[in-house]
């Protein structure tokens, strides 16, 4: 998506402490972040508190955006960065359980593992 007049000079009056355009620049490509992160994760929830996280990080980094390159690329890879960053924390969380529960079967483990390759 190119950047038009309206994105760029909501960036512009941004980038100069003009919190309405940041707000309404964020507001302006939420529905596209939040489509990507429902593809990659599949889950409204997560794909909600990806968004979530996104926008904080992008408005913390903003002031680094440097309009080198398009808003939404940006926008994306931030996107992609806290996604990786939560399969990571998934990835080495250990499920506890109880002490009179019985762990789950090894091969459905294994199943899932194989259906999420």
């Amino acid at each position: 998506m190119p950047i038009n007049i309206e994105h760029f000079d909501l960036i512009w009056r941004a980038k100069n402490g003009d919190k309405q355009a940041l707000q309404e620049l964020f507001r302006a490509y939420y529905g596209t972040l939040f489509g990507m992160a429902q593809k990659l994760a599949w889950n409204r929830a997560l794909a909600q508190d990806l968004v979530q996280e996104t926008m904080v990080s992008a408005i913390k980094s903003f002031p680094e955006y440097r309009m080198e390159c398009q808003f939404l690329w940006w926008l994306k890879r931030i996107l992609y960065r806290r996604y990786a960053d939560h399969l990571r924390k998934s990835r080495n969380e250990v499920p506890v359980y109880l002490a009179d529960e019985d762990p789950p079967d090894a091969s459905v483990e294994q199943t899932r593992a194989i259906q999420v390759r």
